[in-house]
C-alpha cells in the first residue's frame, strides 16, 4: 500500500526543505518521518492469536473449532472480544467467534450490530455493520469459529 503523504514530503522540487535542515539532519529527519508514516499508513495491528486465546479463556472457552458457515442462524446476543474479534450467540448454548480482516474498534462501544449477508447463512464473505460516529463501519469477516465452553471439554 502506498501512503500519498510520503511522496508529497520527499519529492519537493525546490529543495528548500533539504537546504534548511542540512544533510545529516535530513537523513535523521527522513528516517524518523518514514518510521512514523509507516506506522500511520499501516492497515492495523497484526493479529495476536495468543491474546485472543487468552481472552477467550477468560470468557470461559477452552477451544475453538473453525467453521466455513453458520447456517440458519438468528443472533440472540453478541459481545466484543478484541478489536479484531467478536462473539455472537445463536442460542443460549451455541456461541461463535467472528474474526475480522481489519480492526473494528467501534465494537467496544456499540449498542447494536447488523449483519450484511446474502442468505440466511453467515460466511467469510459477509460483513458485520456497526454504527459509528460519522455513520456506519463495515467490518469484513475474516474467519468463523464455533466456541467450545471450558466445562464441555471434560465430558
Amino acid at each position: 500500500m502506498f501512503c500519498p503523504i510520503v511522496g508529497a514530503i520527499i519529492h519537493r522540487s525546490d529543495g528548500e526543505l533539504l537546504e534548511s535542515i542540512g544533510m545529516i539532519g535530513w537523513k535523521l529527519f527522513v528516517t524518523a518521518l518514514m518510521s512514523l508514516l509507516l506506522v500511520a499508513c499501516s492497515s492495523g495491528p497484526i493479529k495476536s492469536v495468543e491474546n485472543l486465546d487468552q481472552r477467550l479463556s477468560e470468557m470461559g472457552y477452552e477451544s475453538r473449532k473453525s467453521v466455513t458457515r453458520i447456517s440458519n442462524y438468528r443472533i440472540h446476543g453478541w459481545r466484543h472480544v478484541t478489536d479484531r474479534a467478536a462473539m455472537i450467540s445463536t442460542s443460549p448454548k451455541k456461541h461463535y467467534l467472528i474474526t475480522f480482516a481489519i480492526t473494528c474498534p467501534e465494537l467496544r462501544t456499540a449498542n447494536a450490530i447488523a449483519v450484511k449477508t446474502g442468505l440466511s447463512t453467515l460466511t467469510r464473505h459477509d460483513q458485520i455493520i456497526v454504527r459509528s460516529s460519522p455513520g456506519v463501519r463495515r467490518c469484513q469477516i475474516d474467519d468463523l469459529f464455533e466456541l467450545v465452553p471450558a466445562e464441555s471439554k471434560d465430558s
